[in-house]
């Protein structure tokens, strides 16, 4: 099972009838369409270039894994996020009951660290356990990739915003530029109060799922509800799994509070419900608060974008080249004789060259 139910099915449940009646449109000239209410909130989010986050996360749940051993869990995650337009730096503690679905619990001072680096030009990935917490003779494990169309995903995602609530398209396209490609998508011709706005809502039958989306024009366009419904035919995580006879997966997003931050309205919390039985059965909640946002900050705000935080004596595994053992020594990637393999104290080293 991945862990947190993927997050690309984010926001469920909606009934046959909703698609299966004619839903009319208001012709009056204030009422927008489809492609005004998703426009706008495209520029909402456009207008956010580069950002700096912190957010705390608590996610719980119950269910089986592939194998249909049933298991449980609870998990806190505290991130770290930085977007600078072109560069990505992310960190992650986490801690909790069953983090490696190994059943134990690790407590907060002990918890798994894990760090995604985009430099421009090289992506890092590092994980290390507490020193208390016995994982091998190393104290972490990096893998150091370069491959243009991974990385252009990367990028594509935390361009969005840091906020994950934009991330509903299938293999996490923007929920607007994503619907704005399909052809069986209206807009109700009627406002629904929630969270005490009055907001459009916006039905979506896709190849990937049943959409539903509250659009709330008083907190800048942004998204305040959503559900989605995966159902047997639906082809899901851009095109590598169909869900079968049998299989479905339901998710909800709910309880978004908006914070405005100079010009930009913000989701700086929500809730979010997932239960299916696509990739074996969850049924899990979770609750997300950002803790710290700073929208389009100077330049100089961002810090470096480099792998300082990897410890020496990691092992590492690079792209292009297997079966060697490798570690990590002061910024250099160093064979087991300590030669240096790479430097990447050397700001133009690049693996894709």
């Amino acid at each position: 099972m991945k862990k947190g139910f993927v997050i690309v099915i984010l926001i469920a449940m909606v009934t046959t009838d909703s698609f299966t009646q004619n839903i009319t449109q208001k012709s009056e000239p204030d009422w927008p369409s489809v492609q005004e209410l998703l426009q706008k909130y495209g520029q909402t989010l456009d207008s956010i270039k580069t950002f700096m986050c912190k957010s705390e996360t608590q996610n719980e749940g119950t269910g089986t894994d592939r194998s249909g051993k049933p298991m449980s869990w609870k998990r806190f995650t505290s991130s770290e996020t930085r977007f600078d337009g072109s560069r990505v730096s992310k960190r992650n503690y986490e801690w909790g009951t069953n983090i490696s679905l190994d059943g134990r619990e690790i407590k907060k001072s002990d918890a798994f660290y894990r760090s995604d680096l985009w430099d421009g030009k090289n992506f890092f990935t590092y994980s290390r356990s507490s020193p208390n917490i016995k994982s091998g003779n190393y104290p972490g494990t990096a893998n150091i990739t370069y491959d243009a169309k991974i990385h252009e995903k990367i990028i594509r995602q935390y361009a969005v915003s840091p906020f994950h609530i934009a991330n509903l398209g299938d293999d996490g396209e923007r929920i607007d530029l994503f619907l704005l490609k399909e052809k069986r998508v209206t807009v109700r011709n009627k406002l629904e109060r929630i969270g005490g706005s009055d907001c459009f809502v916006i039905d979506a039958l896709t190849t990937s799922g049943k959409y539903t989306i509250w659009i709330d024009p008083a907190h800048g366009y942004n998204i305040a509800q959503s559900e989605i419904r995966h159902t047997e035919g639906d082809v899901i995580f851009a095109g590598q799994l169909q869900v079968k006879k049998g299989q479905s997966g339901i998710s909800n997003l709910k309880n978004v509070r908006f914070e405005k931050i100079g010009d930009y309205w913000v989701p700086m919390e929500y809730d979010y419900f997932g239960s299916g039985n696509i990739q074996g059965q969850v049924n899990e909640k979770s609750h997300h608060k950002f803790t710290d946002v700073i929208l389009n900050p100077e330049n100089n705000a961002f810090g470096l974008f480099a792998p300082e935080d990897i410890l020496d004596g990691t092992r590492v595994t690079v792209m292009h080249i297997p079966n060697k053992k490798l570690g990590w020594l002061s910024g250099k990637v160093v064979d087991i004789d300590k030669n240096i393999v790479i430097d990447f104290t050397d700001k133009k080293t690049e693996l894709g060259k």
